[in-house]
């Protein structure tokens, strides 16, 4: 969005004159980094009152809590533009709120007998995923999200459980599945997105 560049640009451009020694290096990656902070911030909040204004509020924001905590750690596709981001994004949130809700008289046990086995053999052999603007630069950092994505897995899994409330139980189960949707070689492939780079670079010369 022209909005967010132009915001993103004249606060880089503010801290530029205020700090001595920035390099036009730090300063693209200051740039990125505030241009990446607005535009999460305005999807979020414009799927949280889109949310809000269905009657949805409290279970999309458990999902947006779920897919995005997950998705820190697992990676996965991006969309190409900003609009095909948000609408991803709420089509995601939304849609694990509606099916959640769906299916809401099915004991949250059934539901995380079917989807964890299926997602926990998604991350083990596809987690972390990661894409060309952010790649996996070492092997070590790979293992050590392999690891947390694991862990998170599992807590959400038993969270499920042990709190038996649907839609909610539900919600977090489905969440995390649609994250691991994501990390799937063919959903690189649909939406067109090349792997990290910089990681494939240290895994070839790890061979």
């Amino acid at each position: 969005m022209l909005l967010i560049e132009s915001i993103s640009k004249s606060l880089t451009n503010s801290a530029k004159k205020n700090v001595k020694g920035m390099s036009e290096e730090q300063c693209e990656i200051v740039n990125y980094g505030l241009y990446v902070l607005f535009s999460d911030l305005i999807k979020m909040i414009l799927l949280l009152i889109s949310a809000y204004l269905l009657g949805i509020f409290s279970y999309s924001l458990i999902s947006l809590v779920c897919f995005g905590l997950f998705r820190s750690f697992t990676g996965g596709i991006h969309a190409k533009t900003w609009l095909g981001c948000f609408i991803v994004n709420t089509l995601v949130i939304f849609g694990s709120v509606y099916l959640s809700i769906a299916l809401r008289e099915v004991q949250p046990v059934l539901v995380g007998s079917i989807l964890f086995p299926i997602c926990i053999t998604i991350t083990i052999l596809f987690a972390p995923s990661d894409h060309e603007n952010k790649p996996i630069v070492s092997i070590r950092q790979k293992k050590r999200l392999k690891g947390i994505s694991l862990i998170i897995l599992l807590l959400m899994y038993l969270t499920s459980l042990l709190i038996d409330l649907q839609p909610v139980s539900n919600i977090i189960m489905i969440s995390v599945f649609a994250e691991c949707l994501a990390i799937l070689p063919v959903s690189y492939i649909i939406f067109r997105n090349q792997y990290g780079i910089a990681y494939q670079y240290t895994a070839d010369h790890q061979k």
